[in-house]
């Protein structure tokens, strides 16, 4: 993503472009190849936005740009240092010249569309994220606010992808200023194997401390710089090594290793993109895979033509490569805005039709916005055209940005007035939700607590966007309950030492249960402990299922409930991993109880389900419009079956069917009856769901209750039969 000034120029005295597009020093102009990668890595990214079964790793083809951006800036950046041209004036010039008007104009138009949309949580989350991604620093705001590059909350945003160009952004801004002083402190190709060497090992520490973040944090991991500097560093250290003081090969036996290491580079490429498998931390040692693929691509054809190279500079595949910035801004906005807006009920066409709608859009703008402006020379009236073109784009996006965070801030108390008339027109009650009570997340613990003779209830948002202010969230400050800070669970001894032993493990979807498990427990006098933490699934990563197995081991619960958003796993992998663990940790406890999933609207995560449910009545004339369930309802339908596997394969198991309380006949979400709001967004149950389901884990605890009772009782009465009368009646025995 630089505008390095070049001597040399192609017919269209345009230069080509990287990931997300760079422009080449002389040498590597006239390589379509590198326009072919370009779009091998667009291409992945695109299809696995719109359907991740389709390529599973195709979003590794932000980490092949990664690697060629890191390679084109330092190959521009030497040549200009060894023929002293270098200007770090005209460096950021042109990068701002050549980038910024596109993506403000895609930030502008996003912007403006959700605003007609009228959903005011995405308005304001989106207008944040917008003005955070102009100033090169969406990947932060990602990283506050969105959390998990997989969760709901990434996956509703518009504005998401920005993050790798806020990654490579803060790239661009620290590395020429290293490269320039090793070149003038060392001069020229002392500089240069410094700078080789130099890079190399902070590359190597990059990966290290990315490597141990993946499994120990992998939010910071996927978004922060330092955990993500050593791909482009791989590019960096590749360019600097095929500079022309570096001895070259014999023709012959060059010729063979550029044809081996291409063909096994793409093999490699492909194979990440079609088998990834979501059980590996990202970026971990997994994203080393695609980086070094495409190192030896970038190596092979950037030094002489191979079969590969000849492939990669196909012309379609290569135009694709010139479009690539391009698409890559487009294609995501599009994407969710069709999701959130278009009228059909199959959630996949509204997103095919977003990702067409984006990519003509994204083809638009790079001959009207992109192309125009990113050629290198301007003088006179030429040049201040495209500098005015430029601030009035960013000026414009910036505006809109500001101005839809201060509608929202202007008309906080319509809304309240908005949100009280649609309570009252709908009839709801007030929605409680209690899941944050039961959070562990990072070492996160909050207990319910009694303040002044009475349970007090706090409002509280996360702040993400994703909780909307209609939501009642109980949040208690008092004494921490007993902890195990090895583990990080919540224990309540509600009963004595050796009374029975309940134990609730798995994500938010766990956490929503967890007051009314609590509340059953105290009525019955039972030990409970809680393993929940939001957003961290059973068999993410082998250090949380360890940890889990390990705590059952320990505690020997007599009844152990598993609840989580089990459509974020691939069937056959939760197949393996229950499976696994249930054979594990089966000798450890008496009865297992897998809660079935229930099922999740098509809207209402980004933006208030109940506002959602309000327009919808309008237009439809009923108080409870349709919902339908999301695109991942046949990965439910397949994962309940293998739950019901499970508990058939293992006869300590039996399954809650949760999922029955909200599926209409025809398999729509029944998310409210009466006066009462079922879902607190459009996953997760509001406490008037979870009472709902309450009777069945009731039912469950009392059927394993009431025959330890009996076998209780006749125990006593057969050693009754034994006592003196004096023992029966309770008088101990003052003898030694």
């Amino acid at each position: 993503m630089t505008f390095m000034q070049t001597k040399t120029e192609n017919k269209d005295n345009l230069p080509c472009k990287t990931q997300i597009g760079n422009s080449l020093p002389a040498e590597h102009e006239n390589i379509p190849a590198l326009d072919g990668l370009r779009a091998v890595a667009v291409t992945g990214v695109i299809l696995g936005h719109i359907n991740e079964a389709w390529l599973p790793g195709g979003f590794m083809g932000v980490d092949v740009f990664f690697v060629l951006s890191g390679f084109l800036i330092a190959s521009i950046i030497h040549k200009d240092l060894h023929q002293n041209t270098f200007s770090f004036r005209q460096f950021y010039q042109r990068r701002i010249q050549r980038l910024l008007p596109n993506a403000a104009l895609a930030v502008l138009v996003t912007l403006v569309f959700i605003w007609l949309i009228g959903f005011q949580r995405m308005e304001t989350l989106s207008a944040r994220h917008a003005a955070w991604t102009l100033l090169n620093f969406s990947n932060i705001f990602a990283y506050q606010n969105l959390g998990d590059y997989w969760g709901i909350g990434a996956e509703n945003s518009p504005f998401t992808h920005f993050w790798s160009l806020g990654i490579e952004e803060q790239f661009y801004f620290l590395f020429p200023l290293g490269i320039f002083l090793l070149y003038k402190i060392f001069y020229r190709y002392s500089g240069v194997k410094l700078a080789l060497i130099f890079f190399g090992v902070l590359g190597v520490l990059s990966f290290l401390l990315g490597f141990w973040q993946s499994f120990r944090n992998p939010v910071p991991a996927f978004y922060l710089p330092p955990f993500r500097f050593w791909e482009l560093f791989v590019g960096v250290v590749l360019a600097l090594f095929i500079q022309p003081f570096i001895p070259k090969r014999s023709a012959q036996g060059k010729s063979l290793i550029k044809t081996v290491f291409a063909l096994l580079g793409l093999a490699v490429l492909s194979v990440v993109y079609f088998f990834y498998d979501d059980m590996f931390p990202f970026p971990g040692w997994i994203a080393a895979v695609p980086v070094i693929a495409s190192g030896l691509v970038i190596l092979s054809v950037t030094t002489g033509k191979s079969i590969v190279s000849r492939l990669l500079s196909f012309r379609p595949i290569v135009q694709i490569g010139k479009y690539s910035y391009s698409l890559y801004l487009w294609h995501w906005p599009a994407i969710i805005l069709a999701k959130f807006s278009l009228p059909f009920e199959d959630l996949e066409i509204n997103v095919l039709i977003g990702a067409v709608a984006g990519i003509i859009l994204s083809i638009l703008a790079y001959y009207f916005v992109e192309r125009p402006l990113r050629i290198r020379s301007g003088t006179g009236n030429v040049g201040k055209r495209r500098y005015v073109t430029t601030a009035l784009l960013f000026s414009l996006a910036m505006g809109a940005s500001f101005a839809t965070m201060e509608k929202y801030e202007s008309r906080k108390v319509a809304e309240e007035l908005a949100i009280k008339g649609m309570k009252e027109k709908l009839e709801f009650a007030p929605i409680r939700y209690s899941g944050e009570l039961y959070e562990l997340r990072d070492g996160a613990r909050a207990e319910p607590v009694v303040l002044e003779g009475k349970r007090k209830n706090v409002f509280w948002a996360t702040g993400t966007g994703k909780r909307v202010n209609d939501v009642q969230f109980l949040r208690f400050i008092g004494p921490l309950p007993k902890t195990s800070l090895a583990h990080s669970v919540i224990e309540k001894n509600f009963g004595a030492p050796d009374a029975l032993r309940v134990m609730l493990v798995g994500d938010s979807h766990a956490q929503m249960y967890g007051l009314s498990i609590e509340e059953i427990a105290v009525s019955r006098k039972l030990n409970v402990r809680f393993d929940t933490r939001t957003g961290t699934r059973l068999f993410e990563l082998k250090k949380r299922t360890r940890a889990i197995a390990e705590n059952i081991a320990v505690w020997k619960p007599d009844i152990l409930i598993f609840a989580e958003r089990w459509d974020l796993y691939r069937p056959h992998l939760l197949k393996r991993k229950l499976s696994e663990l249930m054979q594990e940790i089966q000798p450890h406890v008496s009865t297992v109880l897998l809660v079935a999933q229930v099922p999740v609207c098509e809207y209402g995560q980004n933006e208030n389900l109940r506002e959602r449910i309000n327009l919808l009545s309008i237009k439809e004339d009923s108080t409870t419009p349709k919902m339908l369930q999301d695109k991942k309802e046949g990965i439910r339908r397949k994962n309940l079956a293998i739950l019901e596997e499970i508990t058939q394969t293992f006869p300590v198991s039996s399954l809650i069917r949760a999922d029955r309380f909200f599926t209409r006949p025809d398999g729509s979400v029944l998310y409210a009856e009466g006066g009462n709001f079922y879902y607190q967004d459009n996953n997760h149950l509001a406490m008037d769901g979870v009472n709902l389901v309450r009777p069945l884990f009731e039912d469950a605890i009392d059927k394993f209750i009431e025959p330890k009772k009996k076998t209780s009782a006749q125990g006593e009465e057969e050693f009754a039969g034994d006592q003196s009368p004096a023992e029966k009646a309770g008088l101990k025995s003052r003898t030694p």
